[in-house]
C-alpha cells in the first residue's frame, strides 16, 4: 500500500506539493496554537520573565549537563537576576536566584509556597503523608512541625545538644588530623555524612552510629534513600505520566 501511493505521488507531482503543504500548514498551526496559548497562560498567570519554553520538554534543553545551577545562574542574569520562569517540561517553575527575594518569599508569603510539589519518588508507597519535608500542610503535617519545633530546635533543646555536636566536630576533626599526619587520603562526602548521621543519632536516640553490619546497613538505607530522592525521574517533569501509572495499579 505504502509502495502504490509512492508511485501516486511520483505520477501525480501536484499530489506530492499539496501533500508538502498540508503537512507545513498543519506544522504551522500546532505551532501558532501551541505560541497563542502560551503567551496568553503567561498574560493570565503573570509570570515573571524567562526563556521561551518549547513544545513538550519546556525549557529542560536550556539546563546543562554538568553544572544545571550555573546554567540557571547565567539564565537568571540575563532575565532579571531576581525571578525567572522556567518551564521543566509540563511544570511551571518559578527560579528564585537573590537572596532578598528569597527572603520575602519564604518568610512573608510561606504560606503561598508551603504546599509545594513533591517528587514522585516522595508521591511513592504514600510516603508524602509521613514526610516532614515534603508533606502537603495539612493537620498531621502541622503536628510534626510543631513537635519538631518544640523537641528538637528549640534553644534550650539546641543548647543542651551543643556540647554533643562540638564533641562530634572534634572527632571529626582529629580524624582528618591522623589521616594527614599519615599521609592517607579522606573522602570528605563519607567523613561528613557520618558526622552528620552520628550528631542526628544522638540528638534523636542518644547512641552513636558505629561501624557495626547494622549501622552500616542504616547508613546504606539512607544514603538510597536519598539517592532515589533526589536523582531526577521523566515524571517529575511530566505529571501525566505518573498519574496514568497509577490509575492501572
Amino acid at each position: 500500500m505504502e509502495h502504490g501511493m509512492t508511485k501516486q505521488l511520483a505520477r501525480y507531482p501536484e499530489l506530492n506539493t499539496m501533500a508538502t503543504s498540508l503537512m507545513l500548514l498543519a506544522v504551522v498551526i500546532v505551532i501558532s496554537v501551541y505560541a497563542f496559548q502560551l503567551l496568553t497562560t503567561n498574560a493570565r498567570r503573570r509570570l515573571p520573565p524567562g526563556p521561551m519554553p518549547l513544545p513538550l520538554v519546556g525549557n529542560l534543553l536550556h539546563i546543562g549537563r554538568d553544572n544545571p545551577h550555573r546554567s540557571l545562574a547565567r539564565l537568571a542574569e540575563r532575565y532579571g537576576g531576581s525571578l525567572m520562569s522556567f518551564r521543566l517540561g509540563t511544570v511551571q517553575a518559578v527560579v528564585v536566584s537573590s537572596a532578598d527575594a528569597a527572603s520575602e518569599i519564604l518568610q512573608k508569603h510561606n504560606a503561598h509556597v508551603a504546599d509545594r510539589p513533591a517528587v514522585d519518588a516522595v508521591l511513592a508507597n504514600g510516603h508524602r503523608s509521613n514526610s516532614l519535608i515534603g508533606g502537603p500542610p495539612s493537620a498531621r503535617w502541622r503536628a510534626l512541625r510543631k513537635l519538631c519545633v518544640t523537641e528538637l530546635f528549640a534553644p534550650s533543646r539546641l543548647n543542651a545538644l551543643r556540647p554533643m555536636r562540638e564533641e562530634k566536630a572534634a572527632e571529626l576533626v582529629r580524624h582528618v588530623s591522623g589521616h594527614a599526619a599519615r599521609g592517607e587520603p579522606v573522602t570528605v562526602r563519607d567523613l561528613a555524612f557520618t558526622a552528620a548521621m552520628n550528631i542526628l543519632s544522638g540528638a534523636l536516640f542518644s547512641v552513636d552510629l558505629d561501624s557495626g553490619p547494622s549501622d552500616r546497613e542504616f547508613k546504606d538505607a539512607v544514603k538510597e534513600a536519598t539517592l532515589l530522592v533526589v536523582a531526577p525521574n521523566v515524571s517529575d517533569f511530566f505529571p501525566a505520566i505518573a498519574e496514568w501509572r497509577r490509575s492501572w495499579r
